[in-house]
């Protein structure tokens, strides 16, 4: 019999032959016998041989077709990797991506985390929050089909924007029970211009912002935010504003209405910063009205009244300073007629220092309680 050529199909071997009559041709498993046009083609159909998971015992040679030559050739088996043939190790079985690299499986890097492109503002934006908005909004129309449901959503999409050197602005329409609003993280931004958060500058009791277990407003290691007109409250746990390692919080028209005692109106600690940049009110009580620990700095930068109403306990102090906590309150005048205040007017203790200017005096803070000065404190 002459084999005239050898040809290769996908998954079979083919060969046509020209048989020395009288013959017969027999195919086997896996050897189909075909005649096409008086020609004999002989097929080793790959389908008809049964998958192994490993090379048999004993085995030492696969056969393998080489296309650089256009031939048959035999494997030895231990070039072979997987059980059995033990010369090329499987790669470990851990989640990481290996490939072979100097005759062994070594961890493909992970490709590079590219961050996301921000957004950058051409103009000055302005984005809305409503009772009746919606987180799954774009934020940009004053209505319930365009704006936020609450403060913390309008946050996270200022934080994600190059804000260049526009100003961006949060208006916080009134309604929703205060609830929807509380417990709001204040995040870093690229950009000139400090972003607003504003309720109702004129009458701020409107726009209620409840911490409700959380703070209202916290700053921790956060660039300036200003917070604009409404009333802060916290129905159990958490102050008014916490700022904290570096955090920086500018407000004015606000309402600080009750906290729980344990808790302040305002706390700066770890050289954050609190500053009223305009007129504010107190309708509530607290644990403490101004309170600025571990270097936690408060100022009133602008001359002005802070009206009080109601009846208001101060329990701690109406002004506390204490480990290198500063609170320098020049030109804001305390208004407590028509209220009644108790607890201590201040304490500074541990080298915190409430600095009134030196005329206010043993009375210039309000309460029913004199003030004390100890272990370093200064008040003057």
């Amino acid at each position: 019999m002459s084999v005239p050529f050898l040809s290769v199909k996908p998954r079979a071997i083919k060969l046509k032959v020209l048989p020395q009559f009288p013959a017969r041709l027999v195919g086997r498993a896996g050897v189909d016998v075909t005649k096409q046009n008086g020609d004999y083609f002989i097929d080793l159909d790959y389908a008809d041989f049964p998958v192994i998971g490993s090379v048999p015992a004993g085995a030492t040679y696969a056969l393998i077709f080489n296309p650089a030559t256009g031939q048959y050739a035999q494997l030895p088996i231990s070039l072979l990797g997987g059980g059995g043939g033990g010369g090329i190790p499987e790669a470990p079985n851990d989640g990481i991506l290996y490939g072979r690299k100097s005759l062994a499986w070594s961890a493909v890097p992970a490709a590079p985390v590219i961050p996301p492109v921000r957004d950058m503002l051409t103009a000055a934006r302005t984005y809305y929050v409503r009772p009746d908005g919606s987180n799954a909004n774009n934020g940009l129309a004053d209505n319930a089909g365009g704006a936020f449901l609450t403060i913390q959503k309008a946050i996270d999409v200022v934080a994600s924007l190059d804000l260049s050197i526009y100003q961006v602005t949060v208006i916080v329409r009134p309604g929703g029970g205060g609830n929807l609003h509380g417990g709001n993280l204040l995040k870093n931004y690229v950009g000139a211009l400090a972003p607003i958060i504003v309720g109702d500058e004129t009458t701020p009791g409107n726009v209620v912002v409840d911490g409700n277990g959380s703070s209202a407003f916290i700053s921790d290691n956060v660039r300036p935010w200003h917070i604009r007109g409404m009333r802060i409250r916290a129905t159990s746990a958490g102050s008014g504003f916490d700022a904290s390692s570096g955090g920086i919080i500018y407000f004015q028209k606000i309402d600080f209405q009750t906290f729980n005692q344990g808790y302040a109106h305002m706390r700066a600690s770890g050289a954050a910063i609190i500053a009223a940049t305009g007129n504010y009110t107190i309708s509530g009580d607290a644990g403490f009205h101004l309170l600025a620990v571990n270097n936690g700095y408060m100022a009133n930068y602008l001359a002005g009244t802070v009206p009080l109403t109601g009846t208001l306990n101060f329990s701690q102090g109406f002004a506390y300073a204490k480990q290198g906590g500063v609170l320098y309150t020049s030109g804001m005048t305390f208004n407590p007629a028509g209220a009644t205040v108790t607890g201590p007017r201040y304490a500074a203790t541990s080298n915190g220092v409430i600095a009134t200017g030196g005329g206010g005096g043993a009375n210039y803070f309000p309460g029913s309680i004199a003030g004390s000065i100890s272990n370093g404190g200064i008040y003057g």
